[in-house]
């Protein structure tokens, strides 16, 4: 980050007009999306006075439309968000939550599809010998659990 570019920045987050609604959330979401925009790694004026403006108009739509900042607010843009239902929001709202509060995106699958997955239908896989088969969540034949089957095709 050049020392104007950092100055500018330092000035406006310091400053009364910048809310900072989502704390170190808001702050630290500033900070990568002009990371990543930098090219060549350079966070320069033009980037940082883009971000505060899409702070400022992010901060000022919340403020109109009285509502708090959530974590969509965090990780996509206001023009973004305004083409998602407010359906959608909610949903994509909790996913996001999950994923930040769990270890790893594996458990973070196993919680969001935890009543899909007790819900899916067993299947029955051979268990290596003959025509007798025994419920699993794998892939097999389908066939009534604790009841011998035939493999079609076999």
């Amino acid at each position: 980050m050049s020392r104007e570019a950092r100055a500018r920045f330092l000035a406006f987050a310091s400053s009364a007009g910048a809310s900072w609604p989502g704390n170190f959330r808001d702050f630290n979401g500033a900070i990568l999306r002009m990371a990543t925009l930098a090219p060549g790694g350079r966070i320069t004026t033009e980037i940082v006075d883009d971000e505060i403006a899409r702070l400022r108009d992010a901060w000022r739509d919340a403020d109109i439309a009285g509502v708090d900042r959530g974590p969509l607010e965090d990780v996509l843009p206001p023009e973004r968000l305004a083409e998602i239902d407010a359906f959608d929001r909610a949903q994509l709202a909790e996913v996001l939550r999950v994923c930040r509060t769990s270890p790893s995106l594996s458990e973070a699958g196993r919680r969001l599809f935890a009543v899909s997955r007790a819900r899916k239908p067993r299947r029955m896989m051979p268990t290596g010998s003959g025509s007798t088969w025994r419920a699993s969540v794998s892939t097999g034949p389908s066939c009534a659990v604790d009841k011998p089957c035939v493999a079609r095709g076999m």
